[in-house]
């Protein structure tokens, strides 16, 4: 499975909840002199065709610390890695704003062909990322919109479609986090949909839980596909009902408090994850004439994803919440 889900949801979350990545300041990013040909960006927001007052710079990728690599089967095209600038963008890290559309007009010298393998990358803030950050390909037109959001009409998208004729490229995003137009290079090498198979599930010392008891609540991985898998990240969220008290890794390290990277499990090899927690049930006060409620359930949710190569675009990975009564 693709994961756009995630990463779509990582960047409403961005929009809807002010998360930044880290620190980006003007700083740790230099100019890139190397940049082949001059572009135009301009800024359009929500229907509107009227561009914003925009202005962009061209950086360097090493320049990025936070972010990662360009992902398996793109190329940097030409160095245009830019930074954008407008009234549309200059509060979407503090506040809720809606998405907007950055067109990027390209030099002339440019074939038919290359055109059309050419999209435009957007680093976003990723909480399944061990440095917060991924990179979501954002063009507009080259693929199913599973992110449609209300404030941008299809009839706006159709409008920013890649036109040829006119050298233009668009992107639709709800950050002001660097851009980058890359080439689909054939020659490197393309991730394999599916490539393996995971089993994960979680289980728990029983099928309920005596409310204060402390238990372990275990997250099983077990790699049942062909080929080894790369880059194994679970994130478990236990309830708000269980209290974390201590975690024991089988392999791998904790990257944050529900983030683990199980890191490369081969075919066959089985991983574990085992949290223990306090179990605390919520049981209303017992009014006159009302009975004692005698049971709870307390959920927990897990995300894992797993890639081929580490520096894969489409992670595989799936999500499942589990649930365990908590008694009195």
């Amino acid at each position: 499975m693709r994961l756009t889900a995630f990463a779509l949801l990582s960047l409403m979350l961005l929009y809807t909840l002010g998360c930044p990545l880290p620190s980006l300041s003007r700083d740790n990013v230099s100019k890139n002199t190397n940049a082949q040909g001059d572009i135009a960006v301009t800024v359009t927001s929500g229907d509107s065709t009227r561009p914003l007052p925009t202005r962009h710079e061209i950086v360097e990728l090493s320049a990025l610390k936070e972010a990662p690599p360009i992902p398996n089967g793109f190329k940097l095209y030409r160095n245009l890695l830019f930074t954008v600038s407008s009234t549309a963008t200059e509060h979407l890290n503090d506040v809720a704003q809606p998405p907007y559309v950055v067109t990027v007009k390209l030099p002339g010298d440019i074939s038919q062909s290359e055109f059309s393998q050419l999209r435009i990358l957007n680093l976003y803030f990723d909480d399944l990322s061990s440095n917060y950050a991924s990179w979501l390909d954002c063009t507009v037109g080259t693929q199913p919109q599973d992110f449609n959001p209300p404030a941008i009409s299809q009839t706006r998208l159709e409008q920013a479609r890649p036109d040829f004729a006119g050298r233009s490229l668009s992107a639709l995003t709800s950050n002001n986090f660097p851009f980058a137009v890359v080439l689909r290079d054939e020659g490197l090498r393309q991730p394999q949909q599916p490539f393996t198979r995971l089993d994960v599930h979680t289980s728990y010392p029983s099928e309920q839980l005596r409310d204060g008891a402390q238990a372990d609540v275990t997250v099983t991985v077990t790699n049942q596909g062909p080929r080894p898998a790369g880059s194994v990240l679970v994130d478990i969220s236990p309830d708000h009902q269980m209290k974390l008290l201590s975690v024991n890794m089988s392999q791998g390290n904790q990257v944050r408090d529900t983030l683990f990277q199980l890191g490369l499990l081969p075919v066959g090899a089985t991983a574990r994850v085992v949290m223990t927690v306090k179990v605390k049930g919520y049981f209303p006060e017992t009014g006159k004439g009302t009975p004692a409620e005698k049971y709870d359930d307390a959920s927990t949710e897990v995300h894992y994803i797993y890639k081929e190569h580490p520096n894969d675009y489409y992670p595989n990975g799936d999500s499942f919440i589990t649930s365990v009564r908590v008694v009195r």
